[in-house]
């Protein structure tokens, strides 16, 4: 059964236990190098700036998505055809445990949600039901960290609850567009930045 050396500077019981050097069945070395490789980015590029982000209520995310692409940690989640950074033998279920462990524990939800945790969100249902053009038109600019996403669920009544929605989108006339009525609950979000999610979907 595979045992690593302590990772960094753990805190007792408040991370995994392979963390500590505990032995495990699930982990290997690829799991560890990708461990290293994201902890190195967050410990480099967003821990040294997140106070500094918090107090002036915004940060460079474009200048981020473009240093996470570099470093193979913005969507190593996606098929490398379309631009993903899958790490060495592959991204599965214990790789994306620890890309959540090691992009959170910079203790900026802001950040997290934009750079990562959003186009992850959204992407993947266009890579699984999404024609070639979407994927490449759509997923691909996203996950090559040149385009960022956007999701809109809550509503004033219902929250996110997805059941529940009153929001509709009906075809235009011609058939070439849709026309979006709702309500969007506005959020405002601090930990590095304020955040304002309208009724729309957003393309930027």
């Amino acid at each position: 059964m595979p045992k690593f050396a302590p990772f960094g500077s753990s805190v007792p019981y408040a991370e995994p236990a392979w963390y500590r050097g505990v032995p495990t069945p699930y982990y290997s070395e690829n799991h560890a190098k990708f461990r290293a490789k994201v902890r190195d980015f967050v410990d480099k590029e967003i821990i040294p700036f997140r106070d500094e982000w918090d107090e002036a209520g915004n940060f460079p995310l474009q200048e981020l998505r473009r240093k996470a692409v570099e470093a193979e940690v913005l969507a190593p989640w996606a098929p490398k055809e379309l631009g993903g950074t899958p790490p060495e033998g592959g991204f599965d279920e214990f790789m994306f445990l620890i890309w959540v462990d090691e992009t959170t524990r910079a203790a900026v939800g802001g950040v997290v949600l934009l750079l990562w945790q959003i186009a992850y969100m959204s992407v993947p249902h266009t890579l699984i039901f999404g024609s070639k053009y979407l994927k490449e038109n759509f997923a691909m600019p996203v996950i090559r960290g040149e385009r960022g996403m956007c999701i809109t669920l809550t509503e004033p009544a219902g929250g996110s609850d997805l059941a529940n929605i009153t929001t509709t989108a009906s075809k235009t006339p011609d058939g070439k567009s849709y026309v979006v009525t709702g309500q969007k609950k506005v959020h405002h979000w601090r930990n590095s930045m304020r955040l304002l999610f309208h009724a729309c979907a957003h393309w930027w």
